[in-house]
């Protein structure tokens, strides 16, 4: 049995990728208008002393700090770049569980 392709789940899904896809565009435009943040700065500087985590900061930050500042460059944009990724990673899996319990697009517009 095939899916009606106006249905309300695929309409729903359709917006959750509008809202994600909308997400990194703006953060991709707007991400390397400001400097780095104190917290971005400790972050790229645990990339000098990696290890799995600190008491402050989660395991394997000081892995992913190196990871961007030795592959990339250690510029506002590519700082930014991952963080962005899971954010829009954790609003997809947050606009799919919304999905699942049986929300509508204004549930899933809240939790986006």
């Amino acid at each position: 049995m095939k899916s009606d392709p106006r249905s309300p789940r695929r309409k729903a899904l359709v917006f959750l990728l509008i809202l994600m896809a909308a997400k990194l565009v703006l953060q991709l435009f707007l991400n390397s208008r400001a400097g780095l943040h104190r917290d971005e700065y400790l972050y790229l500087a645990f990339a000098d002393h990696v290890d799995w985590g600190y008491v402050s900061v989660p395991p394997m930050i000081g892995v992913f700090s190196w990871i961007i500042r030795n592959v990339f460059t250690d510029s506002p944009f590519w700082v930014r770049f991952f963080p962005v990724l899971a954010s829009l990673a954790t609003m997809g899996l947050a606009g799919w569980i919304v999905l699942e319990l049986g929300g509508g697009t204004v549930a899933m517009l809240l939790s986006g």
